[in-house]
């Protein structure tokens, strides 16, 4: 079918909303969570390419917005209120030039409208409710950098002492369900609320926190800008989540000083997986996957690993756990920028590198082939301990 065609069919079976293009003169802030800064983001360095890079770059202020009677629902970025849409991909610089909104609810979109598609089912949800779903809310690489801090933000706001609902996403990850319900342990008050598939959830008082950090669903670059996560993330996420742990693990015994993280049959992996998966093995190196380890287990691991060698993936996030090891990511050149989004592991490696391969396909998500003499030269001149 055209695109032109397409795009008629979605722009008649939605209905039109004016873009809210100042939220702070619009609704009621509730908190403000920090001040306009310039803020490091960092590019590692790229073997054969180039040295570690930093950028300063200005990160807006962020708040926390009370809206009465506003509709949320399960994998959009999108609030709608009596006021019009708000929609925080949008911004009147670059109009959404940032990144290809990967939202289900957005039908289309111009400088002042946009296009939601509704749902006939609805349910009310009474009383005050704080909004952790979104675009990729369900994904632990996503959700810890961009929905978990706004449930720390709540917590330092007291917004969570009182009878408060927190509406989540409905997903199968332990982990990010296990870092819910450690903090909300302290907030005997909250209770959380599970959004489904095909439902709007109208909030009598909904608490919205736009998503910390630069947007980065299907990104189209911008050079002079690369990704950032704002400094209070990575410091909430150092004090409710790292730390912790690391002081539960902290004194116990080496299990593995090589860890590799494992991707083989899955996309974004190295096209030569074997050779590449054979040689680490070879050199003492062992499969970690994070997925069925517990937040403690990875911790332990991560936290006396030495070197770490991995295809690009949300198990990097683990890194975070780390205690200076050395770090090299097997990656699609097309997607290194991406690595900026592990600001966190920066603090916590000695040694980050990128190897970069390509391959035929134009699309972002792609597996990609890399010399097996292009990995061992990388791995002996800057991973090995």
């Amino acid at each position: 079918m055209p695109d032109k065609v397409v795009k008629w069919y979605k722009k008649i079976n939605s209905e039109t909303y004016p873009i809210v293009l100042n939220p702070n003169e619009v609704f009621e802030i509730f908190y403000k969570v920090k001040d306009d800064t310039w803020e490091d983001s960092y590019y590692p360095a790229c073997y054969g390419h180039c040295k570690e890079q930093h950028l300063e770059v200005f990160v807006p202020a962020e708040f926390i917005y009370k809206i009465k009677n506003a509709i949320v629902t399960y994998e959009s970025d999108v609030v709608l209120t009596s006021k019009g849409v708000f929609w925080e991909k949008y911004n009147q610089d670059e109009f959404v030039t940032w990144a290809i909104p990967a939202d289900i609810n957005v039908a289309w979109y111009d400088r002042h409208n946009i296009g939601i598609k509704r749902y006939k089912k609805q349910e009310y949800i009474p009383g005050r409710t704080l909004s952790l779903v979104g675009v990729w809310a369900y994904h632990w690489g996503h959700c810890m950098y961009q929905f978990l801090p706004k449930l720390f933000s709540a917590g330092e706001a007291g917004l969570l002492d009182e009878s408060i609902n927190v509406l989540v996403v409905e997903n199968e990850d332990a982990t990010i369900m296990e870092i819910i319900h450690n903090y909300l342990a302290k907030f005997p008050k909250a209770k959380i609320v599970f959004a489904k598939p095909g439902i709007e959830y109208k909030c009598e008082k909904l608490y919205y926190m736009p998503n910390p950090g630069s947007s980065f669903n299907g990104p189209q670059f911008r050079l002079d800008y690369p990704y950032y996560i704002s400094r209070h993330v990575l410091d909430k996420t150092k004090k409710y989540i790292i730390d912790p742990l690391i002081d539960k693990v902290k004194n116990n015994e080496t299990k593995y000083e090589k860890l590799f993280l494992p991707r083989g049959g899955r996309k974004r992996s190295v096209k030569n997986y074997d050779e590449v998966h054979d040689y680490f093995m070879s050199l003492g190196f062992h499969d970690i996957e994070g997925s069925a380890l517990t937040l403690e287990q990875k911790a332990d691991l991560f936290y006396h690993a030495k070197e770490i060698v991995g295809c690009y993936g949300s198990a990097l996030l683990n890194l975070m756990f780390c205690n200076q090891a050395n770090l090299m990511v097997l990656i699609n050149y097309k997607m290194s920028t991406d690595t900026s989004l592990y600001l966190q592991i920066r603090d916590y490696c000695k040694t980050v590198i990128n190897v970069t391969g390509q391959d035929d396909n134009p699309e972002y998500h792609t597996n990609y082939y890399i010399p097996l003499d292009r990995i061992k030269n990388a791995y002996e001149k800057y991973i090995k301990s």
